[in-house]
């Protein structure tokens, strides 16, 4: 996904509260829950490797956590040497940008995998998942992102973090579902404004 202007996250007004967050967070479903603990426990495996670092399957089930469909033949081609390599490179580094920079020269993995790497591996430094959907509840309706976006988007879901006193997977989960429901809602009423169209031509 693209983007082409500056996007300063706005976080939406039904979510302005640590209990609005808790709310959506908790109807998160239970099925990606079980997912959430799978890809837990894969990414927890790679963090107590010495040296720590993902195999080419852990990618593998990263990019399928992730449901990255349109990489899965790119992120599959990577052989398991350079998966260890980048993987144990992004593991070592100190910085946000360096962790971000090393596992993104696998091939197949965009900013929403690298993201979810992130975050599942370097819990105690609150990374966030970038998608359309937690882009859309941060504001831009569009839900496109590029790699311009990441920065305001990780700064923006750490201060939304620390304000609303929650851990950053509750916040994900909330981001996520909010716009599931909020799309599924919108998409019913765009149901009921065509069908009243085609009622009045009927006529």
């Amino acid at each position: 996904m693209t983007s082409t202007s500056r996007w300063v996250p706005s976080l939406h007004e039904d979510l302005e509260s640590p209990e609005a967050i808790k709310r959506y967070a908790k109807r998160y479903s239970a099925f990606d829950l079980e997912k959430d603990s799978w890809i837990e426990s894969v990414i927890s495996e790679a963090r107590n490797r010495t040296p720590r670092h993902l195999t080419r399957f852990d990618l593998a089930c990263l990019g399928r956590w992730k449901m990255s469909h349109q990489n899965k033949d790119k992120i599959k081609s990577n052989r398991n040497g350079r998966v260890e390599r980048w993987s144990a490179s992004s593991f070592s580094a100190n910085t946000d940008e360096e962790r971000m920079a090393h596992i993104r020269e696998l091939e197949g993995v965009g900013l929403a995998v690298a993201s979810a790497f992130l975050h599942f591996a370097f819990p105690r430094d609150h990374y966030p998942i970038i998608d359309f959907r937690a882009v859309r509840s941060l504001g831009k309706e569009t839900g496109n992102y590029g790699d311009s976006d990441w920065p305001a988007f990780l700064k923006e879901c750490r201060c939304l973090r620390k304000r609303f006193k929650v851990d950053m997977r509750t916040l994900d989960r909330a981001l996520w579902q909010f716009d599931l429901e909020r799309d599924f809602c919108r998409q019913i009423a765009e149901d009921a404004k065509e069908l009243s169209r085609g009622d009045r031509n009927s006529f």
